[in-house]
């Protein structure tokens, strides 16, 4: 109410918009495969709520991203199974970690950016959360999982993106395209005058192995895992690892 030189009270009010706005989040590749590095990019100018300040969001102790429980803004997933540290306690393998023990943070880029990033390292294995098994990630899709509590249209919303976790592609070849028989001298001469004791040794078979992390190499009874990337030999019924 403002009193005017006319010495009358009059009412004046002003109005500006403050539109909510729709968040985008998005992962930096179409294609992982074990240990590679996931940057998780969310841009929403409402998680922005201090302009003077770099806005951070950690992961609580559920593994998801935000307030724990079912008001958090962000989780990761792997088949559409919640990363998450599961109860199995006798499982062999990977520890049984989730998202939260990966480290991962999202950060606002700018003080007053509304742009946020953070990263984690795509792991071995995780714990299927319907099942409470161990199992390999290789072969899924990972998602990101963003819950928009108001877009644009002042609805509450879920967006995402997703990826696959793919293998690497091995292969396999021989050293050479023929190899020598061996022989006696008895049975197949060098030349007419060869002596008797005169023969050819056979030579070691080698097949060249490309596979990648994880691959297993099988050798009867006792398989062999290949612990690092690269080119490995198989030599005759043997299993060596070339360095």
């Amino acid at each position: 109410m403002d009193l005017g030189a006319d010495g009358v009270s009059t009412q004046i009010a002003d109005q500006v918009e403050a539109p909510s706005h729709s968040g985008v989040v998005s992962l930096d590749m179409d294609n992982y495969k074990i240990a590679d590095t996931v940057v998780v990019t969310l841009d929403d100018q409402d998680m922005n709520t201090d302009s003077d300040l770099i806005d951070v969001y950690i992961t609580k102790y559920d593994d998801k991203v935000g307030n724990a429980g079912s008001d958090h803004v962000l989780d990761i997933t792997f088949d559409d199974k919640l990363w998450q540290e599961g109860t199995t306690t006798n499982a062999t393998g990977s520890p049984d970690n989730g998202l939260q023990a990966s480290g991962f943070t999202l950060v606002e880029t700018g003080a007053e950016s509304g742009i946020f990033t953070g990263s984690f390292q795509v792991p071995t294995e995780y714990c299927n959360t319907s099942t409470d098994k161990i199992v390999t990630v290789t072969g899924t899709d990972i998602e990101v999982n963003y819950q928009d509590f108001r877009n644009s249209s002042g609805e509450s919303t879920e967006v995402g993106d997703g990826a696959s976790i793919n293998a690497n592609t091995g292969s396999v070849a021989f050293d050479r395209t023929v190899y020598p028989v061996p022989y006696a001298a008895s049975t197949f001469q060098e030349h007419s005058t060869a002596s008797g004791t005169s023969y050819r040794m056979g030579e070691p078979t080698q097949a060249i192995i490309n596979a990648g992390v994880g691959a297993v190499l099988m050798n009867g009874a006792a398989d062999k895992t290949i612990i690092a990337a690269g080119i490995k030999a198989l030599y005759g019924n043997g299993v060596q690892f070339a360095s």
